[in-house]
């Protein structure tokens, strides 16, 4: 079953910092973003399935974007000497959303991203396992 996404995925020009337990403060690069998740890259192995606080920092075509937000790693792969994650933002309110969706597409509208089949299933996955965690 194919999953329609709620948010469109865009290219975006960006870094920040993540905050985990094990580190006091790491950078990263911004891959891609929507109003619910991020994928970043950066050179510290999180663990998978934790919960870290990020603090981006996007530069638009029109604006800059700054916020920090709490985050759930759903995917973690290895790339030569980093790692890439796929970050599922948690305890946004619906206004924040609506806001971080509007700011994207003003910003990154002629960057959207198109995904395979595996993609997409891909992530499926992840967000139905993010559910059961959340479930028990």
């Amino acid at each position: 079953m194919r999953r329609i996404r709620h948010y469109q995925r865009y290219e975006a020009t960006g870094k920040g910092t993540v905050k985990h337990s094990n580190t006091h403060g790491t950078d990263f690069t911004i891959k891609n973003i929507s109003a619910s998740g991020i994928k970043l890259f950066t050179a510290v192995k999180l663990d998978a399935n934790s919960v870290i606080l990020m603090d981006i920092h996007i530069h638009g075509t029109v604006s800059s974007f700054s916020k920090q937000v709490k985050g759930k790693i759903l995917r973690r792969q290895k790339h030569h000497n980093s790692y890439f994650y796929a970050i599922h933002f948690i305890d946004l309110s619906h206004q924040e959303i609506i806001e971080l969706d509007e700011y994207l597409r003003l910003n990154f509208g002629n960057s959207l991203l198109h995904h395979s089949p595996y993609e997409i299933e891909h992530e499926e996955y992840a967000i139905k396992q993010l559910m059961r965690d959340e479930s028990l």
